[in-house]
């Protein structure tokens, strides 16, 4: 069994990234095809939970 020191800690070499780089993700996400594709699918989506408001899907 490994053992490790307190130096080789992973807690240690965790760090965020900067703001910056956040927000370019999302920027870099949102104009990809993928979300324009799941974004079509809210009108359906909202449908469908408006339509199972009132239904007792549990018993």
């Amino acid at each position: 069994m490994a053992t490790q020191t307190e130096d080789d800690s992973s807690v240690r070499k965790l760090s965020m990234d900067t703001e910056a780089h956040y927000r370019q993700q999302a920027a870099c996400y949102r104009s990809s095809k993928e979300y324009t594709e799941m974004k079509k699918l809210y009108p359906l989506l909202e449908t469908y939970i408006e339509y199972c408001r009132d239904e007792q899907l549990i018993a």
